[in-house]
């Protein structure tokens, strides 16, 4: 998927979110997050991607972390996982980012609180120059497809990978005008 930050819609709902760029500092909320969601090996992921530059945010209602939200741009050094082994085919340009990692609290969702988040990054993103944002959606997930098609992002191809004797194959097929729709 891809969204030109020249069309940012408002949304009609402003919520009460805070945003702060994700640092070392973030990492024991981060991990509070995720063992909410019932996964642990985000800590030593995340605290890897800091460590290579990568970036990213923190969603804060009041004072309790409710999401984070991560991006990288062409100057990653390595290059974000999801870039080189899932077959995307994006090849980030000088205004391009690719944004990963998108969470909210499941309590969080709903109300166009997803909706604000997602328009406050894209906002921050353009003011640092930015022009494009790229990213993926698992095909399955019907509630992160309808947020970002209502935030503008434009399917560009379906990439499909299966693992066979433990060998990974990743095909990919641009996606004809008619197919756009989530």
């Amino acid at each position: 998927m891809v969204k030109d930050l020249s069309d940012i819609v408002e949304p009609a709902f402003e919520g009460d979110l805070r945003l702060e760029d994700l640092d070392a500092s973030h990492l024991p909320a981060l991990q509070e997050l995720d063992s909410r969601r019932l996964s642990t090996r985000a800590g030593r992921r995340f605290a890897d991607w800091i460590r290579h530059g990568y970036r990213g945010y923190v969603a804060y209602r009041g004072d309790h972390a409710i999401g984070y939200y991560w991006w990288v741009d062409r100057s990653a050094d390595p290059p974000h996982p999801d870039l080189v082994r899932l077959g995307l085919q994006i090849e980030l340009g000088t205004g391009d980012v690719y944004g990963c990692d998108y969470f909210l609290l499941e309590e969080q969702r709903g109300g166009g609180t997803s909706i604000d988040f997602l328009y406050r990054i894209e906002c921050d993103l353009r003011e640092r120059g930015f022009e494009r944002i790229w990213g993926y959606v698992v095909a399955d997930n019907r509630p992160a497809r309808w947020l970002y098609t209502s935030r503008g992002y434009l399917p560009m191809r379906k990439v499909s990978a299966r693992t066979r004797l433990f060998r990974r194959r990743t095909r990919t097929a641009e996606i004809k005008p008619t197919e756009a729709t989530a």
